[in-house]
């Protein structure tokens, strides 16, 4: 390896990864990244990483200065802004600032193959932290977070032994809540409409709801979780595939709202009234939870209260405040039971 001199250029890590400067270039910028073959990227950041480099002197004089503005890490996807998660997330950045001396930038990313790591969020978007919502359409695997150039706090999908702070609803006690509910009413006969394989939040609020069953002696039948990824379409598709008559099932916990939407109308669609016949219950207490037909019995994921509180963990940090507490630490808000009209006391047919 060849020995840097102490103010690092493009010039000297184009050398290092044995790439052009133009290719150096594209790997730095976001909108040209995808461009760069992705073995050449996984070079040239690893060269980034090891010298700590920076794009510019301007970026380098940035990085040891603050903004007294975070950013608010979210996807880019049609319609946005119309979602009742994200909203309720920007309202409890907005009113946990309001009253600060920092305000906040949105930072919409747009899913894309060679992901966003090794991207200098600090230089490049000119923050001082960042609030990531979800990690996965960003970067590639959770090691990445650990090098990310600057605090971060990250909702939902808590991850073991990694560097930022995670903060999220209770969900394994949610996924208990669901199951005590449905046991309460007799039901025994109980299918589950899971999110993604990579959720983290998913496969606890399953794990809470499978236990609580198991200490009350109800075990579910592996053919009885059906994968819906989080979709209105793609639960309604799974119920359709999998939903049989013969199998007496009772109830059908979804482990989120727009899962219990299209899990309902699959239903209807075969002749299955809600909740007369079977019962659902959903996770979230989203928007239009309330006014759907029936009304969703649902678990309530305090999403405005998780966001504020994330806030003041990252302002906190930034004024150096709790600085032992931020890193490797999650920070767990309360769920409750919403009662509405999704969901009957068992009745033998």
């Amino acid at each position: 390896m060849r020995r840097l001199k102490s103010k690092v250029t493009i010039y000297d890590i184009a050398r290092e990864a044995d790439v052009s400067i133009m290719t150096v270039s594209r790997a730095l910028h976001p909108e040209s990244r995808d461009k760069v073959a992705p073995s050449t990227l996984k070079s040239i950041e690893a060269v980034i990483r090891r010298f700590n480099y920076t794009p510019n002197s301007a970026a380098q004089n940035l990085s040891a200065a603050r903004t007294k503005t975070i950013g608010i890490l979210l996807s880019h996807f049609r319609n946005v802004f119309l979602s009742d998660y994200y909203s309720k997330i920007l309202s409890g950045v907005s009113n946990e600032l309001l009253h600060s001396d920092y305000r906040f930038k949105i930072v919409a990313l747009k899913e894309r193959r060679t992901k966003w790591d090794g991207y200098r969020f600090k230089t490049a978007e000119g923050v001082d932290g960042l609030i990531a919502i979800h990690w996965h359409p960003y970067f590639s695997n959770r090691e990445n977070l650990n090098i990310l150039d600057l605090p971060c706090v990250v909702i939902n999908d808590p991850q073991r032994k990694v560097r930022p702070h995670f903060v999220c609803c209770d969900n394994v006690k949610g996924g208990e809540l669901a199951a005590e509910y449905l046991f309460s009413k007799g039901h025994r006969r109980i299918a589950v409409v899971t999110g993604p394989a990579w959720s983290q939040d998913s496969r606890e609020r399953v794990t809470g709801f499978k236990g609580y069953l198991k200490r009350m002696n109800v075990l579910i039948p592996k053919n009885f979780f059906w994968n819906g990824n989080f979709l209105d379409d793609d639960a309604y598709s799974a119920v359709r595939k999998h939903f049989r008559k013969e199998d007496r099932i009772s109830a059908i916990f979804c482990v989120n709202d727009h899962m219990a939407y299209g899990t309902i109308r699959q239903l209807k669609e075969q002749g299955i009234a809600c909740p007369q016949q079977i019962s659902v219950i959903g996770f979230d207490d989203e928007g239009g939870a309330r006014h759907f037909d029936p009304p969703l019995t649902t678990i309530h994921h305090p999403v405005i209260e998780i966001a504020q509180k994330a806030t003041e963990i990252l302002i906190n940090y930034l004024k150096g405040k709790n600085q032992r507490n931020f890193y490797l630490k999650k920070t767990i808000i309360p769920v409750s039971l919403i009662e509405r009209n999704s969901v009957k006391a068992f009745k033998k047919r």
